[in-house]
């Protein structure tokens, strides 16, 4: 058969491409997990989100809005290049993962989840124009007509006898 055949990138064939230059770096801890367990795998990976649990709660306000800003500026130089298919493969990724949270919630997470929800549209409802109210009325009521068009009457009548029986 031969010999063994390596899936990271060839270090020779990659040198030639203009990139940043942590590029090293990045390939040499790929290599390290090439031949992980799952076990350890896991283990790396609580270790890693206790660590980031542990920054996180020590860094400042200051400090938080930077990482956000920073993440955001990030987000939207890859949204720039990507494709159709892989934005909406993005956001079928991200719907599951909200189902998923939202199923393993617990009744006060979700209460406070909807709370933090609610404060958040009643801001944004105080600082809206005329204009953009007027709007958002407009798209809600077309949505409400949408769905009312969608639905058939036979849904909301509760039949008292088999539809069989009716003449017709």
């Amino acid at each position: 058969p031969g010999p063994p055949v390596s899936l990271l990138p060839d270090e020779n064939s990659s040198k030639g491409g203009g990139g940043g230059g942590g590029g090293s770096q990045q390939k040499k801890k790929r290599r390290a997990y090439v031949n992980e367990s799952e076990e350890a795998r896991a283990r790396r990976l609580a270790r890693n989100a206790e660590r980031m649990r542990q920054k996180r709660a020590t860094e400042t306000e200051e400090e938080y809005r930077a990482r956000l800003a920073k993440n955001a500026e990030s987000n939207r130089r890859k949204r720039q290049n990507e494709t159709e298919i892989e934005r909406s493969l993005r956001h079928a990724r991200s719907a599951a993962r909200e189902r998923m949270r939202r199923a393993m919630e617990t009744p006060e997470q979700r209460a406070i989840r909807l709370a933090k929800l609610a404060e958040r549209m009643r801001v944004s409802r105080a600082n809206e124009t005329p204009e953009q109210r007027a709007i958002r009325l407009a798209k809600n009521a077309a949505k409400a007509k949408e769905r009312l068009l969608k639905e058939s009457p036979e849904q909301w009548i509760e039949p008292t006898c088999p539809i069989s029986d009716i003449p017709r």
